[in-house]
């Protein structure tokens, strides 16, 4: 690994997020053309030629982000490989099995979905999940920023305020949206879809309060990751998980579609409380300072 001061860690941080950035664009825009040129101009219809257009655009972006990285790994030393490679073993397998939890609570009620109320209300859903998961956005991009900032920041107390801070931020500007598209009438929505997907409004009610404490999450589980503490990421997530399964075999076929979504705000529900219980108690902060301040806008 490489040690860097706090100075070094601001100068460093903003090529390398530049770098992510183009690189992540870089992936989307091939992905993208691959699939036009495998439908488009050799009619292949098949799952094969999306297979192979998301395998070629991850080795091109692994390609360029090795060419940005070069000057870091010619600066580094490989001496200690042994420990490191474990590291990376126990770290991954931590953040492998939350995201593999994590997959599951955002996809498992389209199969449950799928098997109690039939394909048609599959495509509602998805609608009612795109459109709400959409206003994580910000809050993703958020995380990105803070776990760059604090996976090279060697002191708690300043992962913690901040990390406050953006919790903050977090929560609110995913309030916001959320409300918005709440407020919206039905009629709305149906100015841009088709006709048979009438009562996607109902969805985004039910899902509206989990994508907001999701918020929430989403900056928790980059200062867990952070402060090497992933195993609190795949607990959370395969709690959540849990609550998915029951809460989907239950409410799903005596409440339908809205069941859904209530059934995905209670897994985030759960997600988000088992973090923040653990943030609070290693944090030692008071419940005051969770509300809203004046210095939190300056910082």
């Amino acid at each position: 690994t490489i040690s860097y001061s706090v100075t070094g860690v601001q100068t460093f941080a903003l090529p390398i997020l530049n770098a992510f950035n183009l690189v992540t664009l870089l992936q989307a825009i091939t992905l993208f053309l691959i699939l036009i040129l495998g439908f488009f101009t050799f009619r292949v219809f098949t799952l094969m030629t999306f297979y192979m257009a998301l395998l070629l655009s991850h080795i091109l972006s692994m390609v360029v982000s090795t060419w940005y990285l070069r000057p870091e790994i010619r600066r580094t030393s490989f001496s200690g490989g042994k420990g490191v490679i474990g590291q990376l073993l126990r770290f991954g397998t931590f953040v492998q099995a939350a995201n593999i939890f994590q997959t599951l609570n955002y996809r498992l009620g389209l199969k449950f979905v799928d098997h109690f109320l039939g394909r048609a209300p599959v495509g509602i859903l998805t609608i009612g999940l795109q459109l709400s998961e959409a206003v994580w956005l910000l809050s993703r991009s958020i995380s990105t920023v803070q776990y760059s900032r604090l996976s090279n920041e060697m002191k708690f107390d300043y992962s913690v305020k901040l990390t406050l801070v953006l919790v903050k931020i977090s929560f609110i500007i995913t309030l916001l949206p959320m409300v918005m598209l709440v407020a919206l009438p039905e009629e709305f929505y149906m100015l841009f879809l088709p006709v048979s997907f009438t009562g996607v409004r109902p969805v985004i009610l039910s899902l509206s309060p989990g994508i907001v404490i999701l918020s929430v999450s989403i900056v928790l589980s980059s200062f867990f990751s952070a402060i090497n503490r992933p195993y609190h990421n795949m607990i959370s997530s395969a709690a959540g998980l849990g609550v998915t399964i029951i809460a989907g075999l239950w409410l799903i076929p005596r409440c339908g579609l809205p069941g859904a979504g209530w059934m995905a705000s209670a897994s985030y529900l759960v997600i988000t409380i088992y973090q923040f219980v653990v943030f609070y108690r290693i944090s030692h902060l008071r419940p005051g300072d969770f509300l809203p301040k004046k210095s939190d806008w300056h910082l």
